[in-house]
Order: structure tokens, then C-alpha cells, then sequence
């Protein structure tokens, strides 16, 4: 048997996923723009905090570090945040 899920419950939620430990060099709304592909449709990207907001579809599972590539030969283990999901989980404001 599958996971059961409420038919109420949301299947696309949107927030602001923030990314900790991005080298500064790579600090550019395209990168932003790929990393927060990866966790779902990106909507809006704010450089100055770097952060993307993104609408997560599908109960995508949330991850909090991944490894990510830059310039196809540098990759690096960044920590992902995830902004205001209180109310869609039971979790504290800011989870990373």
C-alpha cells in the first residue's frame, strides 16, 4: 500500500529555500536559478540572501545538504534552508 496523503492537503506548496555555503565567486542569479531547479519550479531568486523561492509539486522529499556542481567540475556539499513551513509540517520556522 502507498503512502496515504488528506485530499485538503496542498500538492504544491511555495517558499524560500536558502543555500549556505555557495562560494561567493559563484554568487550569480543563474546559479541560484539551477540549485533551486533541483528542489522544484523557481519563482523568484533573491541574490543579496541567497536564496531562491521555489513551489515544491508532487511531495517532492526535502533534502538539507546536497552536492552541487559548478562549472561541470567543482563540486561542493551545500546546506539547504527551508523558510516558513510551519503549518505545512511540524517543523520550526527555519529548518536546515
Amino acid at each position: 500500500m502507498g503512502s496515504v496523503v488528506d485530499r485538503n492537503y496542498p500538492s504544491a506548496i511555495t517558499f524560500w529555500v536558502g543555500f549556505l555555503g555557495v562560494p561567493l565567486h559563484y554568487w550569480a542569479i543563474p546559479t541560484f536559478e539551477s540549485v533551486g531547479a533541483e528542489r522544484g519550479d523557481v519563482k523568484e531568486v533573491d541574490l543579496d540572501n541567497g536564496r531562491v523561492q521555489v513551489m515544491v509539486v508532487d511531495f517532492k522529499q526535502l533534502c538539507f545538504e546536497a552536492p552541487v556542481e559548478f562549472h561541470g567540475w567543482e563540486e561542493i556539499l551545500v546546506s539547504i534552508g527551508y523558510e516558513r513551513l510551519l503549518g505545512y509540517f511540524d517543523l520550526p520556522q527555519y529548518v536546515s
